[in-house]
């Protein structure tokens, strides 16, 4: 440490915030921290005019900051640093590739119990005196509220009143009259668990435990049988509750042979988490085609550092996967897994706990504030060695990270779209797996079209697994045009002839179906027969999905809600008719049509209540569920093994979805939901229901032609200069004025296309033009993917904006950079 003092001794720190700000803030280090700092430890620092932060040390110096006076640490946090040196080379690059600072990335990556903040408290001045009659009825409010209570949360406090304005006022009022104390205090910090052991007084002499027996034998049995019980335990201890549990003791008994100095207590850190035994290592049965895929990734391992598994589905990826893992802890190493959503996972999951027990862990954001701590933890320390997580498990401080899996790795969950840092996963863990020496495997029955680009072109090795385990065999994909149908008069509701015959049958087949629909509710649009008028959020430039359950309208973008109306809300006719057909209403109707299924929809809204998920899969696995009406939620992963029957209720939402990726998506999010039917050697067939029937991409499916798709997409691709021949970088605005919007998007892109010409498209208005009351408008820029022509371009973005911005009408503008937009 003493390489960064100067003559007159002062040491600072350069700290990492957990605030939405690029730059770092430097701090002078007191002498008594000098031989404990080091980077990548936390400290408390103060920052604003009372608040108190967990930073990281990102850099200790002995520069002192040149435009303001540095401020000192409050104190150190850490005895061991929690980031190393490759965390925070990765969290730079991040920050750098993503457009956005360290402390977004700080926000990202780091669970809720290493980022302690302080909260602002307000409590009664208890002696102060004063007189109701002279305080204004709201101050009293506050008062009562507070009274005999020894803190409250400010934040807890507002929703005393309706009005923030008012709040901020009012204690402001009772603050200068001295009636109430402000102050800061630290928030909740982690807390191991504990568990209480209880054991034979090591002190006690063999002749001490005789006569201590004897003597509890006659006066207390509670006590003789707990002495008894830890006897007959190794090393004579055992868990305080588990004695208790098993042989029905009272606490007050062990309180008493503690009193006598006859057992000791004494608490050890536990897990909040129960683990299943780790089975040996055994090879898997791999059929030859999966041993000969095996081989053939651990030969292009020895060449590349990536590996595309484009598998069919039902190819049994799952046990390659197993075999490579065992392998990679053989070698003491570590794997990470990323999946796109841990909920759709869960018998994908299942599997792979069975193999690696204790030594394997999942992250999510569903595990409480503690064992996401104790999560984090685990992986550092190495105790575990398998970590399986949707995509801010890339963040995770992984010792000797060998392999990481990126299951389904064409999905566009990977990619972080609704705040900064706006990562792609996929991408990233690349990154990452360079930086720790580690390969990545992707996989994917349908790639990306980038990913399989990069394995034609020799970038990444491509291993192909063509056949199906076991007796699997590929629906049979049946496209019904609907608009014939319809012609013809043959429909049933929103069902085919071909459709419903085959659900009419189900009982009689003894097997199961899956509906998919992309729209949840009832119907996604209520409009007036008379003038066309659409109910719409009025936050949101959007129409508001009707759900009859609830009885009510709703906005799916910023949750407003409203009672349903039965009349036009511009020309006042009494005639409203429902457009559409969500997941609610199919349901519904064919329940009506067939009484005598048992039918369950299985959405986002079906989901909401605890353990509803694992509920419907379970009744839907035991066959006490019919068919399953669902959004995409029902296209991810799952390995039913009596569906048959997969059919699209209406194909042409997803082809007709402005986007360049819609086909490629399409087939995907298609092919995948074939993959439901048909599995463990019973045949299956898929029902596509379109008035495009003769789409190029519903025939591709039906064919399973994948080359077609991706020979399609990039030749278009190419032409346009989209991914994989060019990156694309979104900046979107922000404002709550449309003028205002419109101005600084056409400035910023006027400014633009004097510079990068063609390459700048826009400003355009969205498909959804305002969300919460923000208008919003788009610029695209197609880039070069020269990786240091593409640094520059992001760098004169940001200074573009930081000179319009610098005009006093557009501080409030929100600025948002999307790299690598989706």
């Amino acid at each position: 440490m003493s390489d960064f003092l100067e003559d007159n001794g002062a040491l600072f720190v350069e700290v990492i915030l957990p605030l939405p700000i690029k730059k770092l803030f430097t701090y002078r280090l007191p002498s008594e921290y000098f031989e404990f700092a080091m980077v990548g430890k936390r400290v408390f620092v103060p920052f604003g005019v009372k608040k108190v932060y967990t930073a990281i040390i990102y850099n200790i110096t002995s520069e002192p900051p040149s435009n303001y006076e540095a401020l000192n640490v409050i104190s150190m946090i850490d005895d061991n640093p929690i980031l190393d040196q490759n965390q925070l080379k990765f969290w730079k690059w991040i920050a750098s590739y993503y457009m956005c600072g360290l402390g977004d990335v700080m926000l990202a990556a780091l669970p809720n119990g290493l980022r302690i903040a302080s909260e602002s408290f307000v409590c009664l001045q208890t002696e102060t005196e004063y007189n109701e009659e002279d305080l204004d009825p709201r101050e009293i409010l506050i008062i009562n509220a507070l009274k005999g209570k020894e803190k409250v949360k400010i934040s807890d406090l507002e929703t005393e009143l309706k009005s923030k304005a008012s709040f901020v006022k009012i204690i402001k009022s009772l603050y200068d009259r001295d009636l109430i104390i402000l102050f800061e205090d630290i928030g909740q910090q982690f807390k191991a668990k504990q568990e209480t052991f209880v054991k034979i007084n090591s002190n006690l002499t063999e002749d001490d435990l005789k006569s201590a027996l004897q003597s509890l034998e006659t006066k207390s049995k509670n006590q003789y049988d707990i002495l008894l019980s830890l006897l007959a335990q190794p090393k004579q201890t055992a868990v305080k509750k588990d004695l208790i549990n098993k042989y029905l003791l009272k606490t007050s008994s062990f309180k008493s042979l503690v009193d006598k100095n006859l057992i000791e207590e004494f608490k050890v850190d536990t897990s909040r988490f129960s683990f299943s035994a780790q089975k040996p290592f055994e090879s898997m049965i791999l059929s030859e085609a999966q041993n000969h895929a095996l081989i053939e990734i651990e030969t292009e391992f020895k060449q590349k550092n990536v590996v595309l598994l484009h598998g069919v589905t039902s190819s049994g990826k799952t046990n390659i996967y197993i075999e490579l893992i065992k392998k990679q802890i053989e070698n003491n190493h570590s794997v990470l897994i990323l999946v796109p959503e841990i909920a759709l996972t869960e018998q994908f999951i299942n599997t792979l706990q069975e193999f690696f027990g204790s030594v394997m862990m999942i992250a999510h954001s569903r595990f409480t504030f503690n064992e996401k701590v104790e999560i984090w933890n685990s992986v550092k320390n190495g105790t575990t060695k398998v970590l399986i997580g949707s995509r801010s498990s890339i963040f995770m401080p992984f010792k000797n990270l060998g392999l990481i899996i990126i299951d389904e790795e064409h999905e566009n969950t990977f990619k972080q779209s609704e705040k900064s840092p706006r990562y792609h996963a996929r991408d990233a863990s690349l990154v990452l797996a360079n930086m720790c020496g580690a390969k990545v495997l992707l996989g994917s029955a349908t790639p990306s079209v980038e990913s399989y680009y990069n394995a034609k072109h020799q970038k990444y090795g491509l291993v192909t697994l063509n056949q199906r385990f076991g007796e699997t065999t590929k629906a049979k994909i049946i496209i019904v045009d609907t608009k014939e149908e319809e012609r013809t008069k043959k429909m049933t509701s929103v069902f085919s002839e071909t459709l419903f015959n085959k659900l009419k049958h189900l009982r009689q087949e003894k097997s199961q179906a899956i509906l998919f629909q992309n729209r949840k509710g009832f119907v996604p649009i209520l409009e007036c027969s008379t003038c066309g008028w659409v109910s719409k959020c009025i936050n949101c430039d959007i129409s508001m999905t009707y759900y009859k359950y609830s009885n009510n309208l709703r906005c799916h973008y910023c949750g407003f809600h409203q009672d349903n109306i039965s009349k036009c809300q511009a020309c006042g006719n009494h005639s409203m008719t429902m457009q559409g057909y969500g997941t609610e209403r199919i349901t519904e109707e064919l329940q009506l049509l067939l009484p005598e299924l048992n039918i369950q929809r299985f959405d986002q809204d079906s989901t909401k209540k605890k353990n509803a998920f694992k509920t419907i899969i379970k009744d839907f696995e035991e066959q006490k569920i019919d068919v399953l009406v669902g959004t995409q939620i029902v296209v991810k992963g799952f390995d039913f093994k009596n569906v048959q029957l997969a059919a699209v209720v209406n194909a042409d939402q997803l082809l007709n979805f402005p986007d360049f990726r819609a086909n490629e998506r399409t087939f995907q999010l298609l092919i995948q939901l074939a993959g439901r039917a048909g599995r463990h050697g019973k045949k299956g067939e898929m029902i596509i229901q379109t008035k495009q029937a003769d789409h190029p991409v519903l025939q591709a499916i039906k064919n399973y032609d994948f080359s077609f798709i991706y020979e399609k997409q990039l030749t278009e691709r190419q032409l346009f200069l989209y991914p994989p021949f060019g990156k694309i970088i979104r900046i979107t605005f922000k404002h709550k004025t449309q003028e205002v919007v419109n101005e600084i998007s056409a400035i910023y892109a006027n400014a633009l296309k004097k510079q990068l010409g063609g390459m700048v498209l826009g400003p355009e208005v969205p498909h959804v033009s305002k969300i919460r009351n923000y208008y919003i408008r788009n610029i695209l820029i197609k880039a070069s993917l020269d990786h240091g022509k593409y640094q520059k371009l992001k760098e004169y973005l940001e200074e573009v904006y930081d000179y319009i911005v610098q005009k006093g009408q557009f501080k409030s503008v929100v600025f948002i950079a999307d790299v690598d937009a989706l």
